[in-house]
């Protein structure tokens, strides 16, 4: 049961520490084993960022390369490595060939002109975060397992390595001390797991798989055995408002006591109900990440190189659009509330793994994931480099749409990614184009 797993680091070796993975953890490994036979991995996460500096990029690569070994030593848990059939998590503690080893798999310069996009299709999936530098294009590019951290994560850890590389006030990466981050359910100081937590556990489950099948997407493949077929590349479409349309929205926003994610969350349940091709379910139906560091606090900002999140589940009828914003308004409002939501989660967890597959669930949704602000973790600038521009993106191997919502540079942007064995870019285009005339027109925004 997770709140007998001990999840803290201990050292079962010299030199060799362990924990056991949360069942969140667990949970992440299962979903994202899809597509493992083919040589890649659903879910790897990635954060770009283009760069600008003023002396050149070239000079900075040392820096670079420094503040990624002075970032192993303040968050040891990114040289971890799990093993997925036992799941614990094991790191060593460095030598200088295992620093080595380490640095020579997890710095990687490109030393040739390739694009964000192609890096994220043609190179295998990491075992452990990673930090690519493409010097042709002034681009940093960091990616990393969903098993190991979240998104949240990696924004963190991409300001921590600007922060130290442009620093004047040199650090030197120094592996003496083992900073190891401890579990979610320590950082966050959670509070044991009880029988109230089980049966609402239990009670959560029934809801949700009574809910299902719920609306679904069109498919290029109406073949059952999806997951038997080599998946193509993951694609992505993008759509930003411009400064001026999202002052608008938001001001909209505002006086309806709504967010930017309830309202955009509400319109893709509307936009899916357009494209449904279940004719017996008008419920919008899902399994989300919560981010744990906004909503549980504790010392979980100290630690970006551990997976954070919880999940939430939602089962939502949809009707019309003001009716579904609100409920997804009190939805995110309650879980944000729930302090005791990850421990039921956890047990939600533990209660349906035995009966799964061993990898992602296969419905054709539009899955959501909001980070909010993205200037609220990374800067425009670090003394002299200067950010202009920000990227998050997944793989995804599965048909469905994975959305990412945020703002950057006082744009809301939406970010879908898809992979193209399952869905069409036009289609996926269309769908995004539903998303925002929904919020067109239902807030009367012209």
């Amino acid at each position: 049961m997770p709140g007998r797993i001990d999840t803290r680091w201990r050292e079962t070796a010299p030199g060799l520490y362990q924990r056991m993975a949360t069942p969140m953890e667990r949970w992440m490994t299962m979903i994202t084993e899809t597509g493992r036979k083919f040589g890649k991995e659903h879910f790897v996460l990635t954060v770009a960022l283009r760069l600008q500096l003023e002396d050149g990029f070239p000079s900075f690569l040392p820096e670079l390369r420094r503040a990624w070994g002075v970032i192993r030593q303040k968050h040891a848990s990114i040289a971890s490595v799990l093993d997925r059939h036992s799941g614990i998590w094991t790191y060593i503690a460095p030598s200088k060939s295992e620093t080595a080893r380490w640095l020579s798999e997890t710095f990687i310069v490109i030393p040739f002109g390739m694009s964000v996009t192609a890096l994220r299709n043609q190179t295998r999936p990491p075992k452990r975060p990673t930090l690519f530098v493409l010097p042709s294009s002034g681009e940093i590019v960091l990616q990393a397992p969903h098993t190991s951290i979240d998104g949240k994560g990696l924004m963190l850890i991409v300001d921590n390595l600007l922060s130290i590389a442009s620093s004047v006030h040199q650090e030197d990466s120094s592996y003496n001390i083992i900073s190891l981050s401890p579990s979610f359910r320590v950082a966050a100081s959670l509070p044991p797991v009880n029988n109230d937590d089980r049966r609402r556990a239990a009670v959560e489950l029934q809801r949700f798989l009574s809910a299902l099948p719920a609306m679904s997407l069109p498919m290029k493949i109406q073949d059952k055995r999806w997951s038997d077929r080599a998946p193509k590349r993951t694609n992505r479409i993008v759509r930003a408002l411009p400064e001026s349309e999202t002052r608008a929205l938001l001001a909209v926003l505002k006086t309806k006591g709504l967010t930017i994610t309830h309202a955009v969350h509400a319109a893709i349940a509307c936009a899916t109900k357009k494209f449904n091709t279940n004719p017996v379910s008008e419920v919008y139906a899902g399994a989300f990440n919560v981010d744990g560091r906004n909503a549980y606090g504790g010392n979980t900002l100290d630690h970006p190189a551990t997976l954070y999140s919880t999940g939430w589940f939602p089962t939502i009828k949809v009707s019309d659009f003001s009716s579904v914003a609100n409920t997804f308004r009190r939805g995110y409002t309650s879980v944000q509330k729930d302090v005791r939501l990850p421990n039921v989660i956890d047990e939600l967890i533990e209660q349906a793994m035995p009966f799964m597959t061993g990898s992602a669930p296969s419905p054709a949704d539009a899955l959501l994931s909001s980070l909010g602000v993205v200037e609220s973790v990374i800067q425009h600038k670090y003394s002299n480099v200067e950010v202009m521009d920000f990227e998050i993106a997944c793989e995804v191997l599965t048909p469905a749409i994975d959305i990412f919502l945020y703002t950057w540079r006082d744009r809301i942007t939406l970010a879908a990614y898809f992979n193209e064995t399952y869905q069409e870019a036009e289609k996926v285009s269309e769908f995004l184009g539903t998303v925002l005339d929904i919020l067109n027109v239902e807030l009367d925004l012209g």
